[in-house]
């Protein structure tokens, strides 16, 4: 996240490298800012906008093609190996509709997977599924999100959207990733350990605790909490 000076003097030079090579909307959530800043940095620039990327249509077999419309483009695109957007093309070039998930089957999966699990396997905006769910009292489920070294590597490469899709989690979970708040599988949460921000090094709580240093060092800047360097056993045990 950039301060309140680097947003009014220009960006950083870590920063200034990334334009152009990014949608500047895609920049923008990434450094948490608006999109017109980062477009008005690259004009100044007079950095062109990165090409669009164009999406090749998808190829399905006569099996694959009697399944549109009988369930949701995003679980089809899910099993086909396609994304949503190349799923609804071919449904719509061939003029077939929608799919329509009946109300009881979802009515059944309430509370019982995420919200957005529902949406996606349903073909139904998220929004709509919350809804539903809170007018019927049913209360929400919110699942550990399984957070790999795959998805970790990835992290500075995709945009938001891109690893939400692949992780199978909504795009606030991976913003929230990107600052340390994210609550993984096999890791402490942040609330849990928030006295031991400062008294342990950041790669000392990433080894104890789970997670990488980056997620103890923003936790602990978001707080105003001075770094601490690693203890000496722990620094002679990294060299052995």
């Amino acid at each position: 996240m950039l301060t309140w000076k680097e947003k009014r003097d220009g960006p950083p030079a870590e920063v200034a490298e990334l334009l152009g090579t990014l949608p500047d909307a895609e920049l923008a959530k990434r450094l948490g800012v608006n999109r017109r800043l980062i477009w008005k940095w690259r004009t100044e620039r007079e950095i062109p906008s990165p090409p669009r990327a164009t999406v090749a249509p998808a190829v399905l077999s006569p099996d694959q093609v009697a399944q549109l419309g009988k369930r949701s483009d995003g679980e089809l695109a899910r099993e086909f190996g396609f994304s949503d957007f190349q799923i609804q093309q071919v449904r719509t070039r061939l003029g077939i509709p929608r799919h329509v998930p009946d109300r009881s089957e979802m009515d059944a999966m309430l509370g019982t997977v995420t919200d957005l699990a529902i949406g996606s396997t349903l073909g139904i905006a998220q929004p709509v599924v919350s809804k539903l769910r809170r007018d019927r009292g049913i209360p929400a489920t919110r699942d550990a999100l399984n957070w790999t070294a795959e998805l970790q590597a990835l992290l500075p490469l995709l945009s938001d959207e891109a690893l939400a899709a692949r992780a199978g989690c909504g795009v606030v979970q991976i913003q929230a990733i990107r600052r340390g708040e994210q609550v993984l599988s096999n890791k402490t949460p942040l609330r849990e350990i928030t006295g031991l921000l400062g008294t342990w090094s950041d790669e000392d709580l990433a080894a104890q605790h789970g997670g990488t240093p980056a997620r103890y060092a923003s936790a602990r800047q978001r707080r105003g909490i001075p770094v601490r360097g690693r203890a000496p056993e722990a620094q002679a045990d990294s060299v052995r």
